[in-house]
């Protein structure tokens, strides 16, 4: 039975909003890679709450943003929550190289969902669309490249990479592993979608 349907408080046509989601417990991320943020169509995602607003209402609590977002970089395109934090891709990223950003429940205030830190892939290449896929699972977090070692004229043969919270230092994520398809080919694609639970990664 259909419970609620959610919308952006500011949503407007061709935002997309919708095309990525993920829910843990009481609340729910969506992405909206074409809103734009002061007309800068940078992209955006939505957390939403169980009870804000009203019993079982699923009211809007907070708009995620790039603090560096320009126009194209598709943040958004992805959406992954577990527990208090949740990882936005933005594939268009700095000419499609492609990034994810890590927000956290209580980063600089309660309930403020506020930014812990930006990820990328040790080794960056214009289009490989980092950020296509992201998935979070307690303190490890993957993320899909579908178009790393792209060859002219084709498609990518993808690559997915692996980031640990501790890491490098107490809070820091790093990345731990770079995964490719043991008889990868162009066009592959290898990446599109990732999911992670506990210490087995699709």
């Amino acid at each position: 039975t259909l419970q609620k349907q959610l919308v952006a408080s500011d949503g407007v046509s061709n935002d997309y909003f919708g095309i990525s989601v993920s829910i843990s417990g009481d609340y729910i991320v969506v992405g909206a890679p074409y809103s734009d943020v002061n007309e800068v169509y940078t992209g955006s995602a939505y957390v939403f709450y169980k009870d804000q607003d009203g019993a079982d209402n699923w009211g809007q609590v907070a708009k995620l943003t790039a603090f560096d977002g320009a126009d194209d970089h598709n943040f958004g395109t992805s959406v992954s929550i577990s527990g208090n934090n949740i990882v936005v891709g933005a594939m268009g990223d700095e000419t499609s190289k492609g990034s994810a950003y890590l927000f956290s429940k209580d980063q600089d205030g309660v309930d403020s969902w506020g930014l812990v830190t930006k990820l990328t892939a040790s080794v960056r290449t214009d289009w490989d669309q980092f950020g296509t896929s992201v998935s979070i699972n307690g303190d490890y977090i993957a993320i899909g490249a579908d178009q790393k070692d792209m060859e002219i004229g084709g498609g990518g043969i993808g690559s997915a990479y692996v980031f640990h919270k501790d890491q490098g230092g107490i809070g820091a994520w790093r990345e731990v592993a770079a995964l490719t398809a043991s008889d990868g080919a162009d066009g592959d694609g290898f990446g599109t979608s990732v999911s992670i639970d506990g210490t087995s990664l699709a």
